[in-house]
């Protein structure tokens, strides 16, 4: 469950900055730390995408005591620990279009700005995909989107032209593959 947001007074379009603004107002994160907003009315897929994006790498010390118990000294491949330069997912999770955007007034009223949201297109019984993103980039305009859905009301073609644009939007159609979702997400938050 997502936490209220203290908003101020005025309406959430008073938070509402440009892209060259909100990058350099962004915090310094760590180099390979990219913030994602997932919104989707499944929590399986909330899930789905921390077991993709957020490996568990506890396993590493524990074998590498094993390791040592075992042979006496780590072996050779031990030490390919975890890549410093691959990218560190931070993953906000919001169930409802509206909820996702309460999370990005307050990430942009705390300067610690999303990377990239995934919204899904069927999320009853709120907003849908297109209104959130609508709503979104009104706060956000520089936002990219990645639409992550199964069935929509909606053709591709027919979402660009509600939308206006398609500059920032991606498409990652469920079911998904790993690999799928992690190269789009790699090359989407990269920059």
């Amino acid at each position: 469950m997502i936490a209220e947001l203290d908003t101020p007074s005025e309406s959430p379009g008073a938070c509402r900055l440009d892209a060259e603004e909100l990058l350099a107002k962004r915090r310094a994160p760590a180099s390979n730390e990219r913030r994602l907003l997932l919104i989707d009315d499944q929590p399986s897929i909330h899930d789905a995408f921390r077991s993709i994006l957020q490996p568990i790498s506890n396993a590493a010390p524990d074998l590498a005591a094993m390791e040592l118990a075992l042979f006496g000294e780590p072996a050779a491949l031990s030490s390919c620990g975890p890549d410093d330069s691959a990218p560190i997912y931070i993953i906000e999770s919001a169930y409802q279009g509206e909820d996702g955007l309460r999370c990005l007034s307050r990430s942009l009223i705390e300067n610690d700005i999303f990377h990239a949201a995934v919204v899904d297109m069927c999320m009853p019984p709120g907003w849908d995909g297109v209104e959130t993103i609508r709503q979104l980039w009104n706060l956000c305009p520089g936002l990219k989107v990645i639409v992550c859905t199964a069935h929509s009301a909606y053709s591709w073609p027919d979402v660009v032209a509600l939308l206006g644009r398609s500059d920032q939007l991606h498409l990652l159609p469920k079911p998904f593959s790993k690999a799928d979702a992690m190269a789009l997400i790699e090359a989407v938050t990269a920059c």
